[in-house]
């Protein structure tokens, strides 16, 4: 029968060996390590699989998932992963990822993923490899390339405190994001034979930092030069190489994240021959509620929100790189608008809309007037502000994720808008100087933020003085308490990613747009929802809560949920 169970240093040996090669000596003195977790499942007896994690202080990494093929068919994996998940649990975090390097072996390990409610695999880096035993990777290009004075190479370990001042300074600056920094962890992390300050007459002027991943394999964790200058980048890259191949070490890789367009056509420019087997790492995700429901903190609400709209966008991107027609039969969130606002808009744009409401009902934009739309989603509200302010006026979009983004562009692309810009941002934390922005407009997004009153009071924040909030979000009018579905089950059973969740009455959104600032609030309700609207936004389980209903209480509870029209000002200073 099947057995999971622990592994220590007296069991660990023989499920060792099935795990990949760069993991194994790590899982042999798994004793030595309280953050690795190894777990192994054996079938009458034998071993036939193993499961490890690594555990930090918000999440837990799956490091490898492998069962020997003869037991391939049984469940195993699944079974495994499950217990991985408990484990993690047990630990305290909140969530647990994989990142890795799909092929023909990882296609079953997916198929388990999506099985076992993580989030599908999405893109997360493009990963640039090299090895020594490569033909096009010449000693002549890495002898090419030397720093001589008056630059000067300071190993890791020797680095004063005077260059450690020097980057946080530059950080102050704002030179380079936080992501680069090396001051964020502790500078024993980083391999002291292969990494370095760069210094340019006595000033840091970059610096690498390179994780030992593996006896042989090194990982160039961050680059970074200061001020840019020509070649320096790929003498860095020349400068580690050498250093490599001093040590013995044959395998070195860096990642792209794949919004990183600059650094990707770097990085295939500067190495078309000596840099090969560029490659792409996937991401995966699960998050961690004690009784397996999705969490509800604010990291686990936005990780769920980018996947539900990231497929959306992705979805929606192949109809807006082959459709051009302005003819359309729109989707739920396009019944809100005129079709004189739609025409000629492209069916990519109108198929996108996912909102609640119309924005535009309350926001009486004017020419000339500089706009913002939180959470633009595909762009339909920011291409309709941009038509109503004209080219005097301008319209920022912003959004938490990337497919969503890609596809507002290439809607802006399209019907030639010139006077847009999106962003990638948090509508907690906008992108936007104080008082820059006449209007602000947003369709269903306020009410899925997590953190409602940081998103008004950062809308509060850019908005000049006098300056309009015009939003379309889902109401609740009526009183929940009423029903014999208690109010608490109703609120907690709304599904994460669809319109209804974080629904507010009309008295707490009143409420909080005051404690924000804002005066002059008028709420107005523009539609009532019916059962047949709302019941498919639903988990099941609170389908079937309400659906055992009379069909007269139903219509009155789903009633109580409406699509609102919110307007409010910034007082005038």
């Amino acid at each position: 029968m099947l057995a999971i169970h622990p592994l220590d240093a007296g069991s660990v040996r023989p499920y060792a060996l099935m795990v990949r090669p760069g993991l194994r000596q790590d899982v042999l003195k798994i004793d030595s390590d309280p953050a690795l977790l190894a777990l192994g499942a054996s079938f009458l007896g034998q071993p036939a699989g193993v499961v490890v994690v690594q555990v930090g202080d918000e999440a837990a990494q799956l490091l490898d998932l492998y069962v020997l093929p003869a037991y391939r068919k049984a469940g195993i994996g699944a079974a495994l992963l499950a217990a991985a998940e408990e484990a993690a649990q047990r630990s305290g975090v909140g969530k647990l990822h994989a990142l890795y390097r799909p092929d023909e072996h990882t296609s079953a390990f997916e198929r388990i993923l999506t099985k076992q409610g993580w989030q599908p695999p999405i893109l997360s880096h493009i990963v640039f490899w090299t090895t020594r035993e490569l033909d096009a990777l010449s000693l002549d290009w890495v002898q090419q390339y030397r720093f001589e004075p008056p630059y000067e190479v300071v190993p890791w370990p020797e680095v004063t405190e005077a260059d450690l001042q020097a980057i946080a300074n530059l950080g102050e600056d704002g030179r380079y994001p936080p992501s680069l920094s090396p001051l964020a962890r502790p500078r024993e992390v980083w391999d002291g034979e292969t990494s370095f300050v760069l210094r340019h007459e006595g000033v840091v002027a970059g610096w690498v930092c390179t994780v030992r991943e593996a006896p042989l394999q090194l990982l160039i964790d961050i680059l970074y030069v200061y001020p840019p200058r020509k070649r320096l980048g790929k003498m860095l890259i020349g400068e580690v190489t050498r250093r490599c191949w001093q040590i013995g070490i044959e395998d070195m890789y860096w990642r792209v994240a794949p919004d990183n367009e600059a650094m990707l056509q770097w990085s295939r420019l500067s190495f078309p021959d000596t840099i090969s087997d560029e490659f792409e790492e996937w991401y995966s995700e699960k998050t961690l509620g004690e009784d397996g429901t999705a969490l509800r903190t604010p990291d686990a609400v936005k990780a769920q929100l980018r996947n539900f709209y990231g497929r959306m966008a992705e979805e929606n991107l192949q109809m807006a790189t082959t459709s051009t027609s302005a003819a359309h039969n729109g989707s739920y969130g396009s019944s809100f608008y005129q079709a004189d606002e739609l025409a000629g808009l492209p069916e990519s744009v109108v198929a996108g809309s996912i909102g609640c409401g119309n924005p535009h009902a309350v926001a009486d934009l004017q020419a000339g007037e500089v706009v913002l739309d939180l959470g633009c989603g595909g762009g339909l509200d920011v291409l309709l502000a941009a038509r109503k302010v004209g080219p005097t006026g301008f319209v920022y979009g912003v959004d938490m994720t990337a497919p969503m983004l890609d596809l507002a562009r290439v809607n802006a692309a399209k019907v030639g808008a010139t006077n847009v810009e999106f962003r990638k941002s948090e509508i907690e934390s906008l992108p936007l100087p104080d008082s820059s922005v006449d209007v602000i407009i947003a369709n269903c997004v306020v009410n899925l933020s997590p953190e409602t009153s940081a998103a008004l009071a950062e809308a509060y924040r850019v908005l000049k003085p006098g300056g309009r909030l015009a939003l379309a979000e889902v109401i609740i009018d009526g009183d929940l308490s009423a029903f014999p579905i208690a109010e608490e089950q109703i609120q907690a059973g709304l599904d994460i990613a669809g319109c209804i969740f974080g629904a507010m009455t009309v008295d707490q959104l009143t409420d909080l747009l005051g404690k924000a600032g804002f005066a002059e609030v008028d709420v107005t309700i523009q539609h009532r929802y019916r059962p047949d609207e709302l019941l498919g936004k639903l988990p099941a389980e609170l389908q079937g809560h309400l659906q055992r209903l009379e069909p007269r209480v139903l219509q009155e509870l789903m009633g109580c949920f409406t699509s609102g029209a919110i307007r409010a000002k910034k007082r005038e200073e």
